[in-house]
């Protein structure tokens, strides 16, 4: 299908017009300490799911 898709709009299917490139920004806080456990993690502000949760109801 990707193929087919490609070809309808002329780009051949190893070009490097072919690679999908994320269009979304992207910003890592590196090692996050969590007050509670002290886990440390990188959080990605614009990409981590559990961020961009609206809330509860």
């Amino acid at each position: 299908m990707q193929r087919d898709l490609l070809k309808l709009i002329g780009v051949g299917e190893f070009s490097p017009d072919a690679i999908f490139k994320d269009p979304c920004l992207s910003y890592v806080l590196p090692e996050v300490i969590c007050k509670s456990c002290n886990h440390i993690r990188d959080l990605d502000l614009c990409r981590d799911p559990y961020l961009n949760q609206s809330g509860p109801g």
